[in-house]
């Protein structure tokens, strides 16, 4: 019989699909892509909970604290990749004690306009992925 793959797993394989998308002559990112981006830094704001019902604000909660949690152990490019990989929504289902160790294991050395765009988008909004903030209950 065979295994199912977790959710983290194919979160993994998500990720690991965008790096590959990046070849030696990537100049970064497109429009579609930052687009993506800056809608997952939206979430830092305190405001985007303001309106949300208390599943949607844990929901938000728990993606703002994975998105941190992969920024600080493995960097600005698994960041952006994972912003990339899937929905806000899906996202909050992960496990993050599952899958940053699988994520840890993927690692691997981004083209450099990967890595210069994904750098310079953190720089930007390194306040909110440093800070604690609110986290979910």
């Amino acid at each position: 019989m065979e295994a199912t793959s977790s959710l983290e797993d194919k979160f993994v394989e998500r990720v690991k699909s965008r790096g590959a998308h990046f070849g030696s002559d990537s100049s970064g990112l497109d429009g579609h892509q930052l687009k993506t981006i800056q809608s997952c830094f939206e979430i830092f704001a305190e405001s985007a909970l303001d309106s949300l019902s208390q599943a949607q604000q844990y929901r938000i909660l728990r993606v703002r604290k994975l998105f941190r949690k992969v920024y600080s152990t493995l960097g600005p490019v698994m960041v952006v990749l994972c912003m990339l990989a899937d929905s806000v929504t899906n996202i909050a289902k992960l496990n993050l004690e599952i899958l940053i160790p699988k994520l840890w294991d993927q690692i691997y050395v981004p083209k450099k306009g990967l890595k210069d765009a994904a750098t310079a988008l953190c720089q930007e909004h390194q306040a909110v992925l440093e800070s604690s903030g609110r986290q979910p209950s």
